[in-house]
């Protein structure tokens, strides 16, 4: 399915992709990729763009050690699990050969949470319709 998206006075023809995302308090699950629930903000650019997203002006190192995982029993009291969500999706769009898609998420939380947390989840990552980020130096729009 194609789907048009306005995009800056052009109309942008995106396929439709459905992404599930499993938030989990370790790690980060996509049906082609895992990676640990770390997101550390940088000061500036690095040269290594391996693990680097970039959104809104702010540089991100993704992954990190097992020592890092900061277990969030909330996870929308702070941008990181938005951060993260968004090198999920670049991961799964980049593992399906794709840069840009009309995503509609599946999203995960851990069962113990997942009553009380599913609305305010909900909103926390739909309050952008339309994103533009890099992700290991790769444009992607979502």
């Amino acid at each position: 399915m194609l789907e048009n998206i306005k995009h800056k006075e052009e109309t942008v023809i995106m396929d439709r992709e459905i992404l599930g995302i499993d938030h989990g308090n370790r790690q980060m699950k996509t049906a082609n990729t895992a990676f640990l629930s770390t997101v550390t903000q940088n000061k500036v650019k690095t040269s290594n763009l391996s693990q680097i997203l970039e959104f809104k002006g702010k540089y991100y190192s993704i992954g990190g050690s097992r020592e890092d995982v900061d277990t969030k029993v909330d996870k929308t009291v702070d941008d990181d699990y938005y951060i993260l969500t968004l090198a999920s999706l670049a991961a799964e769009l980049k593992a399906r050969g794709k840069n840009q898609a009309a995503v509609r998420l599946a999203t995960g939380l851990p069962p113990r949470w997942y009553e009380s947390q599913m609305k305010a989840f909900r909103k926390y990552l739909g309050r952008e319709r339309e994103l533009c980020f890099r992700y290991q130096g790769e444009e992607f729009n979502v």
